[in-house]
């Protein structure tokens, strides 16, 4: 119930404003607590539209990938390079960097920006993503900047939308998908390499590495009632989220599917330096910090894997093309 009371309430414009204006935690709980009905009726109206099918959906646009980021230019131009090829736009949300992020977005024509100062806004920027592109994108993805989606069937001249188009034709009451991480080590290197990150970090953990139970997701944003958590969404009524094997989700974490032809790269540790700003940095979603000790359980280089590298070929048309 309170993750239920929590989605209704973040979810709505007004308080997705007034937590940018306001850092207090105590603030923020109260007007939470008053702004309860208003997210209730927020919540039933979403639910009623449909199930009654009356949604504004243009089902002509594309996908896109929201993703909030702070201080990260360093690898911000292959994942932009890396989705815009996979035929998405990437909605960013700058939670004040100081690297001439908006600069780099300026060159990228599919590259939307979106200035979002304040601590612990990633909910925020989720939630206001849907608010503002629901009705525009037919499916939108929510991952971080060292997040990047590999689908086996890229490799076929399908698009992303097709692919995602006969996933939720078998599931109707889907409202998404969840996709499990594959983590990534440091593959041995100590400082930043020269090249981007798909090319130059090519060693893996095994499937059973618990970190890969976690999923984040693609929705349909219709379907979505709103974020309290950066993993997993709350539907509206009469929806819920699946796993690749079409079962349901209702947490964040969960047994890797059957159906592993679509997965999400995690590039959790890259190096040591990288890990040591990234702590600094503290987290999007909450009021802390990451510890070094995560970094060496992450640091799994058990696979080599490089089929991020050869999709991205593909995609460019290194190789052949996509669509």
């Amino acid at each position: 119930m309170k993750r239920f009371l929590q989605c209704c309430v973040y979810s709505l414009k007004f308080m997705v404003r007034f937590r940018e204006h306001s850092d207090n935690e105590r603030m923020r709980k109260y007007v939470s607590i008053v702004l309860i009905p208003f997210g209730i009726v927020k919540y039933i109206q979403l639910s009623l539209k449909n199930l009654l099918h009356v949604t504004g959906n243009n089902r002509t646009q594309k996908c896109a990938v929201v993703v909030i980021v702070k201080d990260e230019r360093r690898y911000l131009e292959e994942y932009f390079d890396f989705y815009t090829n996979m035929g998405c736009d990437v909605i960013v949300y700058d939670n004040e960097s100081r690297d001439d992020l908006k600069e780099l977005t300026e060159r990228f024509d599919k590259v939307i920006y979106h200035w979002w100062p304040g601590r612990k806004r990633q909910i925020d920027a989720y939630n206001d993503a849907v608010n503002c592109y629901k009705n525009k994108y037919r499916y939108m993805m929510f991952f971080d900047a060292d997040e990047f989606l590999v689908c086996d069937r890229l490799f076929e001249n399908k698009k992303l939308t097709e692919i995602l188009d006969e996933i939720f034709e078998r599931n109707p009451k889907a409202s998404g998908i969840g996709i499990n991480w594959l983590v990534f080590g440091s593959s041995g290197r100590k400082g930043y390499p020269a090249g981007g990150v798909i090319d130059s970090f090519l060693w893996c953990s095994e499937d059973e590495f618990e970190r890969n139970q976690l999923v984040k997701s693609i929705v349909i944003p219709e379907r979505i009632a709103g974020w309290v958590d950066s993993h997993l969404p709350s539907s509206v009524m009469g929806y819920h989220m699946i796993n690749m094997d079409g079962k349901r989700l209702v947490m964040p974490r969960n047994d890797l599917p059957n159906d592993k032809s679509i997965r999400l790269y995690h590039y959790f540790c890259k190096n040591e330096e990288y890990f040591t700003e990234k702590i600094k940095k503290g987290f999007a979603d909450r009021i802390a910090n990451e510890k070094i000790e995560m970094f060496y359980y992450c640091d799994k280089n058990n696979i080599y894997n490089d089929k991020a590298m050869k999709l991205k070929k593909v995609m460019t048309g290194a190789e052949e093309t996509v669509c």
